[in-house]
């Protein structure tokens, strides 16, 4: 009797010392209770179990518990705590704090608006300071992902109002994330980019996980706004940082991840095979399978298109792809695959990280590769560019095909030949397919009414005389038409 009784008080002082150590959070986020609390995780549950306990204290352990659970990987238990805990809370602020906690899960295992509901059925009226900050964070992830972005920014400009009325570190620090992730959610990546310096810029405000939180939006703006060498940069300094703290093992990943983008886009063969292998070695250390699609395709693609020229891969990281639903992934994939074994591709084009709109869009000939800014693509852009669209003689232009030189030296005057100016213009458009002699006839003389063996004399002898005034190299001609015979990519002077 007096060992339970003497257990039962040891256990309510291990649950009264997590509690305060999490209302210190509350108060300003810290890293050394956020710390304390994950070290002493399999003590509070062992005191949790204690069910003399007061349901108020108990509920209060609960909302302790979280840190721990998701510092040791163990987050998807919390559910059923949290179930538990809403049944014996007394007071309402305990309970609202445990309705936003159990939004937060939610939200975390992507039902958003499940999380919504709970969140507007249970707002706060009169809640403290601290639990209205709390809400309102939970309110804006979960707006994000329910793709609500400008209430979520709406909210989160509220937030940090009300955050700085209190004075409230945590508040401010909670503030911007929630800015700087919805923003990366929207695809506004400099507005993303610009909140997470901010965050970054202004230490006081921050502690580890909202430090690590900037970093990966900072990391993920760099990429989505194609800056792949200062993405690089910070990936390799962030994950060393990392290795010393086993625990973030996911967030270590997400690096890697992001690394291995950035490594391709540079066409840093090598470094993508090693790194795609430390990821290997770390998902299986964690039991962990999410991504492993993605880590298939970025071999797939260094075979394909790096030195050794293999395309075997491709079929089996898109099967990978596919089943894991990573859309954007397997449209790359389809089209590297149609392109490499020269066969229509009638999938989507999109914005790919790797591989920008305008070039998939040249790759597949829904225009001609004058719309693609050669200066402006990565090295694996590159890549592509020069293999399936050729790389060819350079051409200067002065104007819209007013002179033309293969050197930048010696011009050849096409001012007065407004017919040949047409069919450069057309065959260039057009380029790399070919275009047959009556659609090339149309494009230069449009009004024409009547066709007749003498209109495509007149083509002939109009190319004839672009040949004779030395631009014979500009074109070539085969069983499917007229092409343009040299780089796509135009330099344009004047």
């Amino acid at each position: 009797m007096v060992d339970d009784l003497a257990g039962g008080q040891e256990a309510i002082a291990v649950v009264r010392r997590a509690v305060e150590l999490r209302r210190r959070i509350d108060r300003c986020r810290l890293d050394k209770p956020i710390a304390l609390l994950a070290q002493m995780v399999s003590e509070l549950e062992s005191a949790l179990l204690d069910t003399g306990m007061d349901g108020e204290l108990w509920a209060w352990g609960v909302l302790a518990l979280k840190a721990g659970l998701r510092t040791a990987g163990r987050y998807h238990e919390y559910n059923g705590w949290l179930h538990r805990a809403l049944e014996v809370a007394k007071e309402t602020e305990t309970q609202q704090w445990l309705w936003c906690a159990m939004a937060e899960y939610l939200h975390t295992y992507q039902q958003p608006h499940e999380a919504l509901e709970v969140l507007d059925a249970r707002a706060p009226v009169h809640g403290s300071p601290q639990l209205c900050i709390y809400h309102n964070h939970v309110r804006c992830v979960s707006l994000a992902r329910a793709r609500r972005f400008d209430e979520g920014l709406a909210l989160a400009s509220d937030g940090l109002e009300f955050a700085l009325a209190q004075g409230s570190e945590l508040g401010q620090c909670l503030a911007l994330s929630d800015s700087c992730m919805l923003f990366i959610f929207k695809g506004d990546y400099r507005n993303a980019l610009i909140f997470s310096q901010r965050l970054l810029a202004n230490p006081g405000l921050l502690a580890q996980d909202t430090d690590f939180m900037a970093r990966q939006c900072t990391i993920a703006a760099r990429i989505c706004l194609r800056d792949f060498e200062a993405a690089l940069r910070e990936c390799s300094i962030f994950e060393q940082e990392l290795v010393s703290i086993p625990q973030l093992l996911d967030i270590r990943i997400s690096t890697l991840h992001n690394k291995l983008v950035a490594a391709l886009a540079l066409t840093h063969w090598d470094g993508v095979l090693q790194t795609e292998r430390q990821i290997h070695l770390l998902a299986r250390k964690s039991n962990r399978s999410l991504g492993l699609s993605r880590l298939k395709m970025f071999r797939a693609l260094v075979w394909a298109f790096g030195p050794r020229q293999d395309p075997g891969l491709l079929s089996e990281a898109l099967d990978m792809g596919v089943l894991e639903d990573s859309v954007d992934n397997a449209i790359l994939l389809r089209l590297s695959l149609a392109l490499i074994h020269n066969e229509p591709y009638e999938g989507e084009v999109i914005d790919h990280p790797l591989v920008r709109r305008e070039l998939m869009g040249a790759l597949v000939g829904e225009h001609g590769a004058l719309n693609v800014c050669i200066e402006m693509l990565c090295p694996f852009e590159k890549v592509l560019f020069e293999r399936f669209l050729g790389t060819g003689v350079s051409v200067h232009v002065r104007g819209d095909f007013e002179a033309v030189s293969f050197d930048g030296q010696t011009w050849v005057d096409l001012r007065r030949k407004r017919i040949g100016r047409r069919i450069l213009q057309t065959l260039a458009g057009a380029a790399p397919k070919a275009v047959d002699a009556w659609s090339l006839f149309e494009a230069v003389w449009p009004d024409a009414t009547v066709r007749s063996a003498d209109d495509l004399n007149r083509l002939y002898a109009a190319i004839h005389r672009l040949k004779a005034a030395g631009l014979a190299r500009l074109l070539s001609f085969d069983g499917a038409g007229y092409r343009w015979a040299c780089s796509p990519h135009l330099r344009r002077v004047g």
